[in-house]
C-alpha cells in the first residue's frame, strides 16, 4: 500500500516540471479573462488542478475497494493517484505562498508549516474515530467528499488571486520591494551604458633649446 504512494510521490516529482510548461501554454475558458495575461503565480498554479481532482478520485477509489470481496490489487493502486496529489498540492502551493510573499518567504512557509503541523496532529484521531463508527467504506468516504468540497480552491485563485494578493498588506508590500529592485538595477545598467569612456591624450612636450 505504501509502495503505491511512493510511486505516486516519485510520478509528482518526475512530472512537475513539465506540467509547469505545460500550463504556461494552456488557457482555461472560464476561468481566464480574454485579453488578460495570468501573472506567473497563478499561471503556474494551473498545475493543482490535476491533482485536486485526483485526491478525492483516490479516495473514492480506496474506500470502495478495500471491502473483503476485492481483490488486494485494487485499493493498493490508489495510493498512486493519492501520492501524485499529496505532492503536486503541496509543491504548488508552497510555490505560490514563496512567489506572493518574496522577501517574507520563509515567514509564510513557516505559518503554513505550523498550521499542516496542527492539522495533522488532530485528524489522526478524527479519522480513526470516524472509521471505527462508519467502517472503512463510509468513513473514507467522508474524507472524499471533503476533498471533493474543496476541488474549487484552486479555480478561486486563479481566477480572484490578484486581487487576493492586492488586498494583503505583506503581499502588496513585498511586491513593491522587487518592483524598487529592478527598478534600480535597470537604471544602475542604464547609467553604465551612459557613461563616458575618457579619453586619454599622450602628449610630449619638447623642450626647445
Amino acid at each position: 500500500m505504501f509502495l503505491s504512494v511512493s510511486i505516486g510521490m516519485v510520478i509528482s516529482v518526475v512530472t512537475f516540471g513539465p506540467l509547469v510548461r505545460l500550463s504556461e501554454r494552456i488557457r482555461l475558458p472560464l476561468i481566464e479573462r480574454k485579453g488578460e495575461k495570468l501573472p506567473l503565480e497563478e499561471t503556474h498554479l494551473k498545475v493543482v488542478i490535476i491533482a485536486c481532482l485526483c485526491l478525492p478520485i483516490s479516495l473514492f477509489w480506496f474506500a470502495w475497494t478495500s471491502g473483503p470481496e476485492t481483490h488486494w490489487i485494487a485499493p493498493a493502486l490508489a495510493g498512486i493517484p493519492f501520492g501524485f496529489a499529496n505532492v503536486s498540492i503541496f509543491f504548488s502551493f508552497t510555490s505560490y505562498t514563496s512567489r506572493t510573499y518574496s522577501i517574507w518567504a520563509s515567514s509564510a512557509a513557516a505559518a503554513n508549516t505550523f498550521f499542516r503541523s496542527v492539522v495533522a496532529s488532530v485528524f489522526p484521531i478524527l479519522a480513526h474515530t470516524i472509521v471505527d463508527r462508519l467502517g472503512t467504506k463510509w468513513g473514507v468516504t467522508v474524507f472524499a467528499f471533503i476533498s471533493l468540497g474543496l476541488v474549487p480552491i484552486p479555480f478561486v485563485f486563479i481566477r480572484f488571486g490578484p486581487a487576493l494578493r492586492a488586498r494583503s498588506r505583506h503581499a502588496r508590500e513585498a511586491h513593491e520591494f522587487i518592483a524598487r529592485m529592478h527598478t534600480r538595477g535597470e537604471k544602475s545598467e542604464d547609467d553604465d551604458r551612459s557613461e563616458p569612456v575618457p579619453i586619454v591624450v599622450d602628449i610630449e612636450s619638447k623642450s626647445v633649446e
